[in-house]
């Protein structure tokens, strides 16, 4: 059964516009005007009723002064409502007549009953309902109640979704600006993308196109592991080869560990404000202490500025000590940050402090390794880019594969070369690949050398970079990646996808002592030994960021940034 309200105008309203008792002439018999119906019928009313009501009847009764006028912009039974309305200030709405007397208040533009139809929707509106008064809304450019149908809709999606089947009505249109909308009040994205599922599911044969433009907007990173995984829904139009291969491509950016080794940054990663359980990002920066030469972490959740707060990642017993001749390296992997020093023992030993722990652990090494390499993670394996002397076959990498959380087991093969052996290159992890740019060439000359490194795929030599770059950092953003600071006080952008780079402008200060640089909140940081600073790529600017700087660092040993997410 449909709903139904009554309304009626405001009584001071009557008074003035019907009977204009504000005019103290004698009275008289008002005029009247004949309407011709659609139907032929006829029905009179209130010349003045009309004239004041709408623009649209004055102009009617000015050109045609003591005629019948026709009306044609509705249904018979629509204008009847209508003029009853004009005459006696009450009019019921019903969801039978909603849509039509929509359209005839916008065609002759009624500002009270347009808001009559604004308070039957905020009477009635439901999770059954609201998805059909947000299409007429937009049919009609009814701005007056889309606002309440749309804000509707977002505050109770996961009951909308349920009560019915109208959200598989949508347009595509329709569903990118309910799924892109920030608001979207949901416990966690699965629901999200379930229903987008649905509403292609729905009619395959024409949706499939629009499937993956709604999917852009989906926020994946706050997908569950099993939401992400559980392909039975996606029918078998779903699963085809373009389908999946994009999707795999949406998917890639959540993070599934810890730590962030490629910083995405874009609409997907924003959390809703509706969200129960969300990863918090962190900075961290790492350090040997100027005091005890001690290993410092700290992390903070907002830089700023002077009252940054930062807390310590774990305490500093004297296991930690690493050394006054060599500096610890510290690299990331997939779930903390681990660092190799000389121990006792002939070789390199292993410290490692897990995301999340408040002590550091000492996985068991695999022995003989050169200090003189330079370390990377990509899942699962431990990649060690083996430095040589000058002239030499350096340069060969063999992988360190992590078979316990405790133990790292050197691999017995050597893995093939990168295209050009270059020692100390910057090792930036850019979706499933390792890129090695720069560093120092066989005959130590640096290096503008721009290749890819991966276990399932032939390296391959890119465009160089367009100049040199010596003690700098590099980082993967979004789908480029930066390469900033050292001597030369530098910062390139590299953009894989079209193999090109641009020059940007220059960073304030000289980086070139232990440079680190990591990507937070859309900015690139980037910590020299004095100084930090912070780059905007949206504007290209660089402005000072001392409170990276602890007071205490020691110069001459080897620092970290990183962000994660827990």
């Amino acid at each position: 059964m449909g709903k139904s309200r009554s309304y009626c105008d405001g009584f001071r309203s009557h008074l003035k516009k019907d009977f204009q008792w504000d005019d103290w002439s004698p009275p008289t018999t008002p005029p009247r005007v004949t309407l011709i119906l659609p139907d032929k019928s006829t029905l009179t009313c209130l010349e003045s009723a009309l004239t004041n009501a709408s623009n649209f009847f004055k102009a009617e009764v000015t050109s045609n002064p003591g005629q019948e006028i026709k009306l044609n912009f509705s249904d018979s039974t629509t204008i009847r409502t209508v003029v009853d309305y004009l005459n006696r200030h009450t009019i019921r709405i019903s969801d039978e007549n909603f849509e039509k007397l929509l359209v005839a208040s916008d065609f002759i533009n009624l500002t009270n009953l347009k808001g009559h139809l604004s308070s039957f929707v905020r009477d009635t509106i439901d999770s059954t309902n609201c998805i059909e008064f947000y299409k007429l809304a937009r049919k009609h450019k009814a701005q007056y109640f889309y606002h309440e149908s749309l804000e509707f809709i977002l505050s109770n999606f996961i009951e909308v979704c349920c009560s019915s089947d109208n959200i598989e009505e949508l347009s595509e249109e329709e569903m990118i600006e309910v799924v892109s909308n920030h608001r979207l009040a949901v416990d966690d994205e699965d629901i999200v993308h379930d229903t987008v599922v649905r509403w292609a599911n729905a009619d395959i044969k024409h949706r499939e196109s629009s499937f993956l433009k709604i999917a852009a907007f989906i926020r994946f990173p706050f997908c569950s592991k099993f939401g992400l995984t559980n392909t039975v829904k996606y029918g078998g139009a779903l699963k085809s080869p373009s389908i999946v291969d994009q999707l795999k491509e949406l998917k890639q950016v959540r993070y599934t560990s810890p730590m962030i080794l490629h910083w995405i940054h874009n609409h997907r990663f924003v959390p809703r404000p509706s969200y129960k359980k969300v990863k918090k990002l962190h900075l961290v920066r790492i350090y040997v202490s100027a005091t005890n030469h001690f290993v410092v972490s700290q992390t903070t959740d907002c830089l700023n500025e002077t009252n940054t707060e930062w807390t310590e990642t774990f305490k500093t017993p004297e296991d930690y000590f690493c050394g006054h001749s060599m500096s610890p390296k510290f690299f990331p992997t997939d779930d903390g940050i681990c660092w190799a020093v000389k121990g006792d023992k002939p070789g390199l030993e292993f410290r490692k402090w897990l995301v999340g722990s408040q002590s550091v652990t000492t996985p068991e090494s695999p022995g003989d390794l050169s200090s003189a390499c330079t370390w990377t993670f990509l899942s699962p394996n431990l990649y060690c880019f083996v430095d040589r002397t000058v002239n030499s076959d350096f340069n060969s990498p063999f992988v360190v594969e992590q078979r316990h959380v405790n133990m790292w087991h050197k691999q017995k093969f050597v893995h093939p070369r990168p295209v050009q052996s270059v020692n100390n290159p910057y090792v930036v992890h850019f979706k499933e690949k390792l890129f090695l740019l720069g560093g120092v060439d066989a005959v130590g000359q640096p290096s503008l050398v721009n290749q890819t490194y991966s276990l399932n795929a032939r390296s391959e030599r890119k465009k160089d970079m367009p100049g040199i770059c010596q003690s700098g950092a590099a980082v993967s953003f979004n789908d480029d990646i930066f390469v900033v600071g050292g001597t030369e006080r530098v910062c390139y952008q590299y953009t894989p996808s079209t193999d090109t780079w641009v020059v940007l402008s220059r960073p304030t200060h000289v980086h070139k002592e232990f440079t680190a640089a990591t990507v937070w909140e859309g900015n690139i940081l980037l910590w020299g030994c004095y100084h930090a600073e912070q780059y905007n790529p949206k504007t290209d600017t660089w402005s000072p960021c001392d409170e990276l700087v602890p007071k205490n660092a020691a110069p001459g040993f080897d620092r970290g940034l990183y962000t994660y997410a827990k």
